[in-house]
């Protein structure tokens, strides 16, 4: 009388002669009873199956949060950049939200509770590590910037040389003056405009530094 391979093995083949002639479990699958020439089918959504399994949702391979796990799944996977996971036993992962990072290549848990975006930066929705630069001529002051529009304009007087900045570079030069906005500290409107934008201190004015507008000279 032959015998049954035991539960998280089958046997395709025949002419087996003894028990170690059953197979192992196909990893990502499960083999739920005895005599099986088959898996008996894919590891559920949620759980993986690293192989020898009986059962198609393990509870000691429940997919751990931070990670996600497909039907027929034999190891977790950690949630890409741009996602995180809170909650165990999930299929996917969810997206990042405006004003946060998700990413676990800086050694944070970000994967799993989203992080607030620095200061200097904006995170769209989907931001991993990419962060987005507040540009020249802005700044910024607060964390959590969902937007580019978000970043404030470099105060009159004041200029803002590089990207990034969580606070003003320093102020307008003695000689200019900085309506605001400003990404240099001795601004030339090549334009000749007179009144709407930053420039060099025009005939009968001066400017000291950190000037947001011409003074006239007294009488």
């Amino acid at each position: 009388v032959p015998f049954d391979c035991p539960t998280g093995t089958f046997s395709p083949s025949y002419g087996n002669e003894d028990v170690d002639d059953c197979v192992s479990c196909t990893p990502g699958e499960y083999c739920g009873s005895t005599g099986l020439n088959r898996t008996s089918g894919k590891c559920r959504v949620g759980y993986y199956c690293p192989g020898n399994q009986t059962v198609h949702s393990p509870i000691d391979y429940l997919c751990s949060v931070g990670h996600f796990c497909v039907e027929g799944s034999a190891q977790q996977e950690v949630c890409p950049p741009g996602t995180y996971q809170d909650v165990r036993g999930k299929g996917d992962c969810n997206q990042c939200p405006a004003g946060f990072y998700c990413d676990h290549s800086d050694g944070s848990n970000s994967h799993i509770n989203a992080s607030v975006c620095p200061r200097g930066y904006y995170c769209p929705n989907g931001t991993g590590r990419n962060w987005k630069p507040c540009s020249e001529g802005t700044y910024g002051r607060l964390s959590g910037l969902e937007r580019e529009s978000e970043c404030s304009s470099c105060p009159p007087g004041r200029y803002c040389a590089e990207k990034a900045l969580t606070e003003p570079t320093g102020e307008c030069l003695a000689g200019f003056f900085c309506i605001g906005g400003d990404a240099t500290a001795t601004p030339i409107d090549y334009s000749n405009a007179t009144s709407d934008a930053s420039d060099e201190c025009p005939i009968g004015f001066y400017c000291p530094e950190g000037s947001s507008t011409p003074t006239v000279c007294p009488s």
